[in-house]
């Protein structure tokens, strides 16, 4: 059955403001929303008359969430006893040297934004790669001082990015039971039983989603565990300035302007002189390879949901994994409603499939995929 987000507590809904806002003398209407659940009209969180404000004029972050407590001065919670997550290599990164952090949650873009905290770290606009360990060692450096002095920093940015939990969960089952890098055999398909983790079996949507669903999703790798035990997200989520949703579309101006609201433009270089955040390139769709624009993605990889889930196992999930949605006030996927699940028992020959397509992102050129969409995701792995 569906999931009540509606209880005492959890009434605000997932916002989707249109707000007008006054920046340097200019007046801009912007649409605060999440870009995959599109049915959230909750105007719980903020009244239509309240101004949210935003850093500068010279960018926004588009699919940026508000919470009454940030407005209202939420009460700071201490670091003391605070530990770097041991599910997984993604933490809460600090420096409070240029008054930044960032909490990187896999599967939501963290393989991409560690090039960059690597720079900054650095101070080198030249290194293009992944520093996966970087959380844990900014902890290292600036202990619990450091920590708390950027979480009770007023100037201070403090940024995450968040995914709707289906789509993460299905991003996690592609990229790491079909990792072709690996021949299938990626150490990090979970759902895959031990004896089978380190062969190129496969294993089908409906096993991995049985697995999840007699699983503990606080207790797990954190390429499947719940993002709000990220970075103790459940508990201080409103102390950050800027709570995203991953849009693959936006993603790139979305990471920018965020350095740039942090003064940290100055990293956003690839080191050969242009920028490290690039748009999209123009590509081919496995689902409409004549016809493919790129603000039809969100759609696309719509339509790939609705192949993998079944209604009810959509709901099941989502009750699962009701953390998530109760701690980032989030709905159900309107997608969901029309879930058919014809890929949910399918079982692939092989992951190995090429797909000439699959360049979509001018910074996709190694081996995380935090621009390709499902359709590139779910060709490669033998679905169409």
């Amino acid at each position: 059955s569906d999931i009540n987000f509606n209880e005492a507590g959890t009434s605000m809904g997932m916002l989707q403001l249109a707000a007008t806002l006054s920046l340097a003398g200019v007046a801009h209407s912007l649409l605060w929303t999440s870009p995959v659940l599109t049915q959230h009209v909750n105007p719980g969180r903020l009244h239509a008359n309240e101004t949210a404000t935003l850093v500068d004029s010279q960018c926004h972050v588009g699919s940026q969430l508000f919470f009454d407590s940030q407005l209202h001065g939420a009460p700071r919670i201490s670091f003391a006893g605070y530990t770097a997550s041991k599910q997984g290599y993604q933490d809460l990164y600090v420096n409070p040297e240029n008054k930044f952090a960032m909490c990187l949650i896999e599967k939501v873009a963290c393989s991409t934004w560690t090039k960059v905290l690597n720079k900054v770290d650095k101070d080198d606009l030249r290194l293009n790669y992944k520093a996966y360990r970087i959380s844990k060692a900014s902890q290292d450096r600036y202990g619990i001082a450091g920590m708390e002095k950027v979480f009770n920093d007023p100037t201070a940015t403090r940024a995450v990015f968040l995914r709707e939990p289906l789509s993460r969960f299905l991003s996690a089952f592609l990229d790491k039971c079909f990792d072709s890098a690996h021949h299938c055999a990626n150490t990090f398909c979970f759902p895959k039983p031990n004896a089978a983790r380190h062969t190129g079996k496969l294993i089908t949507f409906k096993q991995a989603v049985e697995w999840m669903l007699g699983s503990d999703p606080a207790k797990m790798d954190g390429h499947w565990q719940l993002q709000a035990k990220h970075c103790e997200l459940d508990k201080r989520v409103d102390q950050f300035t800027t709570v995203v949703m991953y849009n693959r579309n936006t993603f790139w101006k979305d990471s920018a302007c965020i350095m740039e609201k942090a003064g940290l433009s100055k990293y956003n270089a690839d080191g050969h002189g242009s920028p490290f955040w690039q748009p999209q390139a123009v590509t081919n769709s496995a689902m409409d390879e004549n016809n493919f624009q790129k603000d039809r993605a969100t759609d696309e990889d719509e339509e790939v949901l609705k192949k993998f889930f079944t209604k009810e196992a959509a709901r099941k999930l989502m009750k699962h994994l009701e953390l998530d949605y109760k701690t980032f006030y989030l709905e159900e996927p309107s997608w969901v409603s029309q879930a058919t699940g014809e890929w949910y028992d399918f079982q692939p020959k092989t992951c190995l499939q090429p797909y000439q397509g699959a360049q979509t992102f001018v910074e996709s050129k190694d081996d995380d995929d935090d621009y390709d969409g499902f359709a590139v995701l779910a060709h490669q792995a033998g679905y169409f």
